[in-house]
Formats: structure tokens, sequence, C-alpha cells
């Protein structure tokens, strides 16, 4: 059960967010927090995009702003949607907000190439 939970600076990653979660919920571990944050325990949170979380994390996430203004605003999803068409970036963002991972395939990224893999 999240206690406390902080809120997204402007402009800051939600990577960072988790990070600082982390930090302040006294966790000894990432498995801890990743039990509160997101729906798999061995999740290893994504430094590009969202992740899938539990239905708890995304409604204290999204307490001050809709989940695609959290996704437009605190993650990369922009830098990479720039040059998509316009259809193909409304469908990315919609699989985005619905956790579904095939956006992916729609932002032209391998799992070879996204960052978190080398974390």
């Amino acid at each position: 059960m999240i206690t406390s939970f902080p809120s997204l600076y402007p402009d800051e990653l939600l990577y960072s967010l988790f990070a600082r979660y982390r930090a302040q919920s006294g966790h000894i571990t990432y498995v801890f927090a990743a039990e509160e944050l997101f729906e798999r325990r061995t999740t290893k949170p994504s430094i590009e995009f969202v992740d899938r979380l539990k239905p708890e994390a995304l409604q204290l996430i999204t307490r001050n702003m809709s989940i695609e203004q959290v996704i437009e605003r605190h993650t990369m999803f922009p830098y990479y949607a720039r040059f998509l068409p316009r259809d193909r970036r409304r469908q990315a963002l919609m699989l985005m907000t619905q956790g579904d991972e095939r956006y992916h395939n729609l932002l032209y990224l391998t799992k070879s190439k996204r960052l978190d893999r080398y974390l």
C-alpha cells in the first residue's frame, strides 16, 4: 500500500519520480517499491516511457492531470513521436495509455534499441 507519493516536478521524467518514491518510501530494495508501483514485481522502470502500473499507482500519478498529459509531458514520447504521421502518433499514444506494449512497434523501437535494456 502506498502511503505517501511525491508529485511530478515540471519537466521531470516518470523514471525520476519512481526513483524519488523509492528513496522517500524507505524501501530497502527496489523490489519492494516495484511491488507497489507495477503490475509485475520484476518490472524495471523504463527511462523513456510508461510501464504497466498498478491501478493505485496510476491513480496517484494522474491525480492532477490525465494519463495522456503525463505521457506528453513526463516521458520521452514527444521526442520519438515527433517524426511520425499524426495517425500513427495517436495510435501509439492510445496504446501507451492502455498499457499495451505494442506502442514500441509504432515508434519503430526494437528491444535492442531501448535504453532500459542497458540498465
